[in-house]
């Protein structure tokens, strides 16, 4: 509550008056007690070691917190602290304490100042010893329980004074005002103003002492005593308890006085004497400091002493109480010392300003040093000159004016006496002309006679200083002439080899032709190895006077000039300098010399070397040689010519001489390989010098054992291109021979001479360059000049090579084709001469070979091959045939020309056909099968669902009932044709027996077409038509290989045509996969070339006029792909006297066969009449057929198909045969039904999908009468033709029915119709 409280009044604070505010502080009992603000104190932490008890003060509570302790206005412990002191200095100047002393302090820069005035002080305080210590001690332990925290920093090395006065009261009054001492009014006192005590702060801004009961500590920044003091210096009591309470805690404070002069002031409260103590002040220290910026270190502190030493003597002397061990020092001789010597010195100095003759030599008047025994004159002329060093007596004259010693230097006599001193002397005033602390001054040797050695000793430059401090660091400016620059250089590589390895890196030495100074190092040995690699305009080589003995070369060389060797660095420099000479012979000659000084070396230099310089251009490319009579790649960039120098002039004629870097040159002795494609190598070898070994050449880039193939193969490609020359065969060949060798040493680089197969680089006897893939290792036939054998030219000997560039033993098959092509753009409409129609005879002999020798479809185009025809002119291969020797009756053919020499099977790969072919082509056309599996197999297929039965003999008469022929017949032909004038010889195994089959319907345009899709007769599409399934022809295949008819009528083309099936295409010459089947046109031509073709037809007996004749000649080997069944004359009169047995039967209800017949023709010719049978209708069979004709032209859509209108027609049908069986049939046919909605829906759908295209028709036939014994034989089951099953019933039945595939039985599946 009572924090809170005083929170609350916090703002109020200054309104309320200090001893009414009250603050709790806590008892020893932990009880709480309310004090006057004005008595009490809050601990801030570096004053925790203090208790309230020892400055009388009570501490707030721990719960007031600091900054409202603050806020309130309690002071703090510390302020406490420093209230017991009592301000110890005062000023009356407006300007800060710190700048009063700054500006007092300016006549105290001499650190000997310091201890003067503190011996002067002590001696006026009557004491009479005094002492001084440096004391280097840091103090770590002393670093705590001070007066205030920023003392910590001055605890560290201090000078100490001790003196046995004690200070008085009068002493302590005089140290608070600044510049206002009262010993200047005291007779006794010799001090000066007062001022003394402040020249102490040219060492420390923290001086302290002890002396009585009192410790006084002075702090001008107001800075280190604590923020809340305010007065520059404090003096603390030890007489007061109070204070003598709070110093004894204060350990650190006192830590460094204890011991030190017998000073226990903490424990004795008070001292006998006085002792000072002055911390030296640090860098960082001087650096903010606002009364002195110097610092003092241990070097600093050991000279102030050292001089305090010296000037001892004369303070004691004149000092009242304070004396030394000299006291018995005489008189004279002291005053002679300091009063005598100094106004001596005063003299001299007050009549520079008097001074008019500047000849006259300034130390005219000083005293010289003499033999004579007399001490009163050698105290004088050691005190002058002992003064002399000491204080700053400006009485030493230069050109400029007067100087004091300190701003002095001189040379040493014994240097100067030299007649180099006299060089060195005018140097240094040349190199001190510009500075205004130090000038060079003319000592003689009598005067130098009168310092102490020691005492002048540091303004004296020897020799050896000048040349290491002065002459050597400035050795490269303009100082002095360049004469005298160099006596000096010379004078110390001669006499003072102490300086002589201060040269190196330093340029010192002039060399030649203008003197330019180069570092010792940056030197190069006229008369050494690698000189030869240099000339005088590098400026590299020292001048004559420099290299003119043994020593001073001996010098220069152990100071780094370069003999025998020079770094890799070095050698770069010079291989960068070869293009950069304006001489080509000079330039040339550098780059030979950098080629043997490498070729010296050992392997590591060597390739240290060739790392720095393989990169550059300093290597000379081979000029085009006067022998060489192609394109030279060294000559591609040549420029401006080249400029001589005039030592080259005379000997040498202008050439131009182009540079490059290692890595794009050859060696010389490929130049004969690659000197139209690649920079060779120039002539870097001369007489009498080392010679340089490939190996080195191979280090820094050069090629000299492998070349790139590429390259080459473009020299062949450069020398392709130029006209034939002398030596061009050898210069190939070399070529050739390499690429060998390289091939056979590095198989995998055969890959690099692919990209040239195309390219002319093959060099033949007599035709020039040609490209390799022309070639051939070897042929029967000199195809030259468009195809070429390597053995005829020669390069068969290259074997790797010939492999390497894509040469086979044959040619390529797109080669020779592309060859003989081209004849057609060569020769165009011209005729061939003799010598091209041979020629053109081995390329096709050529190309044949070769379209055997890969895996390709290696098939020459018909359309775009041209060859020569009889009268010269080429033609394309698809119009040409060759002379079968046959004599046409017309046909106006190309043939082949006679000095055309080409194999049979080379006929037969060009697809060239005999005249006699050739003429049927003409006449005939391809019957292409859709089908995309083989026709064999498709075939094959089908006959494993058809029996090999009589059912081949009733699909052949419903065939010929579907077409519309009223009569048929099946001629069994066991005759063996002639084959003389047949089309083709390979049709004859087809002139054997055979089963032909003849109706008087000729073939449509439609039925042509529809006999070639196989399995996909338009008769599907029919519902009038008995086949189904389009597949009846084809059982004939049961019985042959290869079935042909020949048909004659008006609906077929050309009036008649022969048309012949080959699905082995193994008997028609022209058939193909594609296209297995031929049909022929323009018969009557055919038939007088090849009657032979036509006898099998029996045109005589059958086709005088419309009508077919199918021949089917019977199957006589096993290795058919479709039937592997061998049909026996037996096995065809087996099957023909089982159909025999039931055509009476088959023509029952067929709708136009009316006359079906066996004919036999013997192998004699003889006919024979086996079998007939005929059937005769009423009249109303024609008007029945109208009706199914008027219904089938309306019924051409899948409309009502299924329910058309119904129609029922009855009419008898008579049947005779030839054994005079005769029978009498009434029958009844009707299309439709009367209930049409009785259709089930799946058939609806059936044919309205097209599923389904049978036409409801349906037949019954009564017998009326009949001549045959066995009744119940005569009634069938019958669609159209009769069928295996039986129906049981006394009538024959006849329905449009779905039938198997082998058209046998009546379909019995469960699926949809």
């Amino acid at each position: 509550m009572v924090v809170s409280v005083l929170e609350k009044l916090d703002i109020f604070v200054n309104d309320i008056p200090p001893s009414e505010l009250l603050l709790p502080v806590e008892n020893d009992d932990d009880s709480l007690e309310l004090v006057k603000k004005e008595l009490c104190s809050y601990s801030d932490q570096h004053c925790s070691w203090l208790t309230s008890d020892d400055l009388e003060v009570r501490i707030v509570h721990k719960s007031i917190p600091f900054k409202l302790a603050q806020s309130l206005g309690v002071k703090q412990l510390s302020q406490h602290l420093l209230l017991g002191g009592e301000t110890m200095m005062e000023w009356g100047q407006n300007e800060p304490l710190t700048t009063s002393l700054n500006n007092l302090l300016r006549q105290y820069r001499d650190g000997v100042a310091i201890m003067k005035e503190l011996v002067q002080n002590a001696d006026d305080a009557g004491a009479t010893t005094v002492s001084f210590l440096y004391d280097e001690r840091q103090n770590e332990d002393a670093r705590t329980r001070l007066l205030s925290p920023q003392l910590e920093q001055w605890q560290g090395p201090a000078l100490w004074a001790y003196n046995d006065a004690t200070f008085t009261e009068d002493d302590f009054k005089n140290l608070r005002k600044l510049g206002g001492g009262t010993k200047e009014l005291q007779s006794t006192k010799i001090g000066k103003f007062g001022f003394g005590f402040c020249s102490v702060y040219n060492l420390t801004d923290v001086p302290s002492f002890v002396s009585g009961s009192s410790y006084v500590i002075f702090d001008p920044h107001l800075e280190y005593l604590g923020q809340e003091n305010k007065a520059p210096g404090l003096r603390y009591s030890f007489e007061k308890e109070k204070t003598s309470r709070i110093l004894s805690k204060l350990h650190g404070q006192f830590k460094p006085f204890n011991e030190m002069f017998d000073c226990a002031f903490q424990d004795t409260k008070e001292y006998d004497g006085t002792l000072f103590r002055f911390p030296l002040r640090t860098p960082l220290q001087a650096a903010k400091s606002q009364i002195c910026k110097i610092s003092y270190g241990r070097t600093d502190m050991m000279q102030l002493l050292h001089m305090f030493w010296n000037v001892a003597r004369q303070i004691l002397l004149f000092a009242q109480n304070t004396s030394d061990d000299r006291q018995n020092l005489s008189w004279n001789s002291i005053l002679i010392e300091d009063a005598i010597s100094s106004a001596y010195l005063t003299l001299l100095q007050k009549l520079t300003s008097l001074r008019q003759n500047t000849e006259v030599p300034y130390y005219t008047l000083w005293p010289l040093a003499t033999d004579e025994n007399n001490d009163l004159i050698t105290t004088l002329i050691t005190s002058f000159y002992h003064l002399l060093v000491e204080e700053k007596w400006q009485i030493f004259y230069s050109n400029d004016g007067w100087r004091p010693l300190i701003h002095c230097l001189f040379l040493e006599d014994n240097f100067y006496q030299k007649q180099i001193g006299k060089v060195a002397f005018e140097y240094m005033e040349n190199i001190l002309a510009s500075s205004n602390e130090q000038h060079l001054i003319e000592l003689p040797t009598k005067i130098q006679a009168g310092f102490q050695n020691e005492l002048l000793s540091k303004f004296c430059i020897g020799q050896y200083s000048f040349y290491t401090n002065y002459f050597i660091p400035t050795i490269s400016n303009d100082i002095v002439s360049s004469k005298m620059r160099d006596d000096l250089t010379l004078h110390m590589i001669d006499h003072v080899d102490a300086c002589v390895v201060s040269l190196q890196g330093i340029a010192s030495i002039p060399t030649h032709p203008y003197g330019k100074l180069r570092d010792p190092r940056d030197l190069i040995y006229p008369r050494g190895q690698v000189a030869k690699m240099y000339s005088e305009l590098d400026e590299r080589f020292p001048q004559d006077k420099f290299t003119q003995t043994s020593d001073r070369c001996r010098v220069l060389l152990n100071l780094g000039m370069k003999s025998k060797t020079i770094s890799a660095k070095w050698v770069k420099e010079r291989a960068c300098s070869v293009v950069q000479s304006v001489c080509s012979q000079c330039a040339l000659h550098r780059s030979r010399e950098i080629l043997y000084y490498m070729a010296m070396q050992d392997e590591e230099e060597q390739n240290a070397i060739a790392s720095k310089i393989q990169t550059l251009q300093f290597l000379p490319v081979m000029n085009k040689p006067l022998n060489w009579q192609y394109a030279w790649k060294g000559n591609e960039n040549m420029s401006k010519q080249s400029k001589l120098c005039s030592s080259h002039t005379t000997s040498y004629m202008e050439e131009t001489i182009t540079f490059t870097n290692p890595s794009d040159l050859y060696s010389s002795h490929f130049k004969d390989l690659v000197g139209s494609t690649e920079l060779i190598l120039g002539p870097i070898q001369s007489r009498n010098r080392y010679k340089v070994q490939e190996s080195v050449l191979n280090k820094i880039g050069v090629t000299v054992d492998y070349l790139p193939l590429e390259s080459v193969i473009e020299q062949l490609v450069v020398f392709s291109n130029a006209p034939l020359l002398y030596k061009i065969h050898a210069r190939c060949h070399a070529i050739y021979e390499y690429l060998e060798k390289v091939l056979k040493c590095q198989p995998t680089s055969a890959s690099e001479l692919h990209n040239f197969q195309n390219k002319s680089i093959l060099l033949t006897k007599k035709h020039g360059f040609v490209e390799p893939s022309l070639f051939a290792l070897s042929s029967e036939h000199d195809c030259a000049p468009d195809l070429f054998t390597a053995s005829i030219e020669g390069l068969d000997k290259y074997k790797l090579l010939m492999n390497a560039l894509g040469i086979t033993t044959n040619f390529s098959f797109s080669v020779v084709e592309k060859k003989i092509l081209n004849k057609k753009e060569t020769w165009g409409e011209e005729k061939l001469s003799d010598e091209a129609v041979l020629q053109m005879s081995k390329l096709i002999d050529e190309l044949y070979k070769v379209s055997f020798t890969t895996l390709d479809n290696n098939q020459v185009s018909s359309e775009s091959l041209h060859l020569p025809d009889t009268r010269g002119y080429l033609q394309p291969v698809n119009k040409l045939c060759f002379d079968d020797g046959s004599k046409l009756s017309s046909g106006n053919l190309l043939c082949m020309h006679h000095n055309f020499k080409v194999s049979i099977d080379m006929l037969k790969w060009l697809g060239i056909v005999s005249k006699t072919q050739k003429r049927l082509e003409g006449s005939s056309h391809r019957m292409h099968f859709g089908q995309k599996e083989p026709l064999t197999t498709r075939l094959r297929n089908i006959l494993q669902d058809y029996p090999c039965d009589s059912g081949i003999m009733k699909e052949l008469l419903q065939n010929a009932d579907d077409a519309g022929a009223t009569e048929v017949a099946f001629i069994i032909d066991l005759r063996h044709l002639p084959t003389d004038t047949f089309f083709d010889k390979m049709y004859a195994p087809l002139q054997g027996p055979s089963l032909s089959v003849y109706n008087n319907k000729g073939f449509t345009a439609n039925d042509l077409k529809s006999i070639q899709d196989l399995g996909n007769s338009t008769k599907k599409e029919d519902p009038n038509s008995t086949g189904q399934y389009g597949i009846g022809f084809n059982a004939v295949y049961h019985l042959t290989d290869a079935p042909s008819f020949l048909t004659k009528g008006p609906d077929v083309p050309q009036g008649s045509t022969i048309c012949m099936f080959d699905p082995h295409c193994r008997y028609d010459p022209s058939a193909t996969v594609e296209a297995p089947g031929v049909r022929f046109t323009n018969l009557d031509e055919l038939r007088k070339d090849h009657p032979d073709s036509f006898i099998g037809y029996l045109e005589n007996e059958f086709l005088q006029t419309e009508g077919t004749v199918f021949r089917l000649p019977l199957r006589s080997s096993a290795d058919s792909d479709i039937s592997k069944n061998v049909v026996a004359e037996s096995d065809l009169r087996k099957l023909v006297q089982e159909f025999q047995s039931e055509m009476s039967k088959c023509i029952l209800f067929l709708r136009s066969v009316r006359k079906a017949s066996v004919v036999r023709i013997d192998e004699t010719g003889e006919w024979h009449d086996d079998y007939s049978v005929k059937s005769k209708v009423s009249k109303q069979v024609n008007v029945l057929s109208s009706i199914f004709y008027s219904k089938k032209q309306n019924n051409n859509t899948n409309e009502n198909l299924y329910a058309p209108e119904m129609v029922r027609d009855s009419y008898t049908l008579e049947i005779t045969d030839s054994t005079e069986e005769t029978s009498t049939w009434i029958i009844v046919q009707q299309v439709g039904a009367h209930n049409k909605e009785s259709v089930p829906d799946i058939v609806k759908e059936a044919f309205h999908s097209g599923s389904l295209r049978l036409l409801p028709h349906a037949s019954v036939a009564l017998l009326l009468n009949t001549n045959i014994q066995n009744i119940k034989s005569l009634f069938t089951t019958s669609c159209y033709l009769p069928l295996p099953a039986a129906s049981g019933l006394p009538f024959s039945v006849n329905g449009h029915f779905a039938l198997s595939s082998s058209r046998r039985d009546l379909w019995s599946g469960t699926g949809d119709c």
